[in-house]
């Protein structure tokens, strides 16, 4: 086995939606940027262990446990390949299910695969090597179920997000009387968070009448907001892309979280998003937004259990302190979680893999996982497509050889991820249900 990292594989549980993006495809670009070769698949894939074969390291990403994920972590650990595991919301332990109401509002089939597959990926976590979450929560929760090391692994910034961002940047902020809060929502299940803080947004908009609101996404709106609802603008779901130009248009980000067990491990992706453009975020209190913010530095925090309103009554009536707030947002966003950053802690965490001790998990254990999975699925499903960059030389770091960095990226970006697989480039389009194959360093 080399010890040096040259290709992962990631096997995803999701196939669209921002948790693809944040975890797998931003993890891609970040090893891409350091020359390692990547390639992604859901893991209904059926030729999933052909495409594991030449993989360093694989790389499963909220996948509940099938028979076919079984066997592949099986025949990997008899190869040496290193099995890490990544997750980003406490969907992987069955005590954290009733603290997720939103449960409630999917259909009855949904309901009963998604309480299924929480245990299924907490089994999956006992197979790897080591482990990553996007809070110290997560990770608390991993170290109990992991054989090896489980480490923090924040949600970070991709290069594609920070252009975008740059673009709202380069256009001077709109001067207007009126004072506009956005909420940002990017399911249905967010509902109860927005109910949490709904009254006290309408109190301070009819205390002043220069204030706005921007309901973006799916959001349950209240009775609450009859009275003020000529200053209500409702915007519906748009592109990720797109979303830097509404944060950008907005003067304050709100991001409520009704407290639980699962909303208290939440990364603090809502604050980060909108310090890409320097618009400042009121963010109730939970631990992983009170490490993200300095309050009164980069934000401003809320307690739980306590009224909103005098905090956007201090942000409404003060344009330099939403400036500062915004402007140092910014700043720390980039310094703890840009690109380069995030490129250095993902080839860490991979090399850590590669180079570590392999979790000593036993046949027995894996015959017996194999018995309990669900059954091998046999229709593949494609993954979103995401922008990665062409040339992503200018986010590798300096180090020693910088001088044949580039013509290494540029070799990898004409390489397949194995054995001359055909690769296809970037192009818009949703998920289409079908056997298909991954995309892979371009």
């Amino acid at each position: 086995m080399s010890n040096q990292l040259r290709r992962v594989l990631f096997v995803s549980g999701s196939a669209n939606s921002a948790t693809l993006r944040y975890r797998v495809r931003l993890a891609e670009e970040s090893l891409r940027s350091r020359g390692v070769m990547t390639a992604a698949v859901h893991f209904t894939e059926p030729k999933l262990l052909s495409w594991a074969e030449d993989a360093d390291v694989l790389a499963l990403y909220r996948v509940p446990l099938t028979r076919s994920v079984a066997s592949l972590v099986e025949t990997l650990r008899r190869r040496g390949t290193a099995v890490t595991f990544d997750i980003d919301d406490r969907v992987f332990l069955s005590e954290h299910l009733a603290a997720l109401p939103f449960l409630d509002q999917l259909s009855a089939s949904d309901r009963v695969r998604f309480t299924e597959d929480v245990p299924l990926r907490g089994r999956t976590a006992m197979l790897a090597d080591r482990a990553s979450g996007t809070t110290a929560e997560i990770v608390d929760d991993l170290s109990g179920i992991v054989a090896g090391p489980a480490r923090l692994l924040p949600n970070g910034v991709g290069r594609a997000a920070q252009q975008a961002a740059d673009a709202v940047l380069a256009r001077p902020r709109e001067l207007r009387r009126n004072v506009r809060l956005g909420y940002f929502s990017g399911s249905a299940t967010h509902d109860e968070d927005w109910a949490l803080i709904e009254a006290d947004v309408v109190e301070l908009m009819r205390q002043d009448p220069s204030v706005e609101l921007w309901l973006v996404g799916k959001v349950a709106q209240g009775d609450a907001l009859g009275p003020v609802a000529d200053r209500v603008r409702l915007v519906p779901p748009v592109d990720w892309l797109d979303l830097y130009e509404l944060l950008g248009s907005v003067d304050v980000n709100l991001a409520p979280l009704a407290l639980s067990s699962f909303t208290a491990a939440k990364s603090a992706i809502k604050w980060l998003e909108a310090a890409l453009v320097r618009t400042p975020t009121v963010a109730t209190a939970t631990p992983p937004f009170r490490a993200a913010i300095e309050d009164g530095t980069s934000s401003l925090l809320v307690p739980a259990g306590q009224s909103w309103t005098p905090t956007l009554a201090r942000l409404v009536d003060d344009l330099e302190l939403r400036e500062r707030l915004g402007g140092v947002a910014r700043e720390q966003a980039m310094e703890r979680y840009g690109p380069l950053v995030q490129a250095e802690r993902y080839l860490e965490h991979f090399e850590a893999a590669l180079q570590g001790p392999r979790s000593q998990v036993a046949t027995d254990r894996l015959v017996q996982a194999k018995a309990d999975a669900r059954r091998v699925f046999t229709v593949g499903v494609s993954l979103e497509p995401y922008p990665f960059p062409a040339d992503l030389s200018s986010l590798r770091m300096p180090e020693p050889g910088w001088a044949g960095a580039l013509s290494q990226v540029r070799t990898v970006a004409r390489t397949s991820f194995s054995r001359g697989r055909r690769l296809s480039r970037r192009i818009g389009g949703g998920v289409r249900r079908r056997v298909s194959r991954p995309h892979a360093a371009e």
